[in-house]
C-alpha cells in the first residue's frame, strides 16, 4: 500500500474511533445529562465550591428543565452565595405557592420543628414576606372568643 493511501485509511479510522467515542455522549437522554450535571454539582456542594456547583446545576437544568433536583440544589447554591436575594434568582419571586406554604411555616415555628439550614432559610424567607407579616398581623388583631379559648385550653 503506498503512503497516500495508508494516510487516508489512517484518516478514515481515525474518524470512524472518533464517531464511536462521541456518538453515545450525544445519544444520552435529557435526564442522563442533567443526572450527571447534578452528581457534579453536589461535589462542588460538598467541597463549599457553591459557584461552580451553581453553574452545573444550571447545566442540569438547560438539559433537563423539569428537575425538581436541579431546582433545589441551585436554590441552596444561591442561597450559600448571597443569601435570600440570590434565593429569589433561583426560584423566581414568591408566588402564591410560597404564600400557601406560610401556615405550614407557623406550625413549624410554633412547634419548633428541627430542620436543615436551607430549609430554615426557606422558612425564615417565606416568614419575612411582607405579606406574610400583615397576614399574621391581622390574625394577632382579630378578637378573642372565649368558649374556644376554653377549648384550646384542655
Amino acid at each position: 500500500m503506498k503512503r497516500g493511501a495508508r494516510t487516508h485509511a489512517l484518516r478514515g479510522l481515525l474518524i470512524l474511533i472518533s464517531l464511536l467515542v462521541l456518538l453515545p455522549a450525544c445519544a444520552r437522554s435529557p435526564q442522563e445529562k442533567a443526572a450527571r450535571h447534578i452528581e457534579s454539582a453536589k461535589g462542588y456542594l460538598a467541597s463549599e465550591r457553591h459557584r461552580e456547583a451553581a453553574i452545573e446545576f444550571k447545566n442540569a437544568l438547560q438539559a433537563d428543565p423539569r428537575s425538581a433536583e436541579a431546582h433545589y440544589g441551585l436554590g441552596l447554591a444561591y442561597l450559600k452565595l448571597g443569601g435570600l436575594s440570590n434565593l429569589k434568582l433561583a426560584f423566581g419571586e414568591f408566588s402564591i405557592a410560597d404564600a400557601m406554604f406560610a401556615p405550614v411555616v407557623g406550625r413549624f415555628r410554633t412547634y419548633r420543628v428541627p430542620m436543615p439550614e436551607s430549609a430554615q432559610a426557606y422558612c425564615d424567607a417565606i416568614w419575612a414576606w411582607p405579606a406574610v407579616q400583615e397576614w399574621v398581623a391581622a390574625a394577632k388583631n382579630e378578637p378573642r372568643i372565649p368558649r374556644y379559648d376554653v377549648l384550646l385550653a384542655a
